[in-house]
């Protein structure tokens, strides 16, 4: 089984309609100095900046046990 993990605005894809459902993903999100201002274990695409001041933070998204990528996003207000 092969996944391709895109990451769009924090909007998370992978694999096809079936497979999403049966996996788990987790969402971790710093911020500049290191300092975890979002955890999701079960991400939903539902993280939407609006609790945190305007920059640049960085993730980490994991599908349990295939595959992890890290960046950055960028809010902009």
């Amino acid at each position: 089984m092969s996944f391709c993990l895109i990451i769009r605005m924090l909007q998370i894809q992978y694999g096809n309609a079936q497979s999403r459902q049966s996996l788990n993903v987790s969402l971790l999100i710093y911020n500049r100095w290191g300092s975890l201002v979002y955890e999701s274990k079960n991400y939903k695409d539902d993280w939407a900046g609006s609790e945190v001041a305007p920059g640049v933070y960085f993730y980490e998204a994991t599908i349990e046990g295939i595959t992890s990528c890290r960046g950055c996003v960028q809010v902009v207000k």
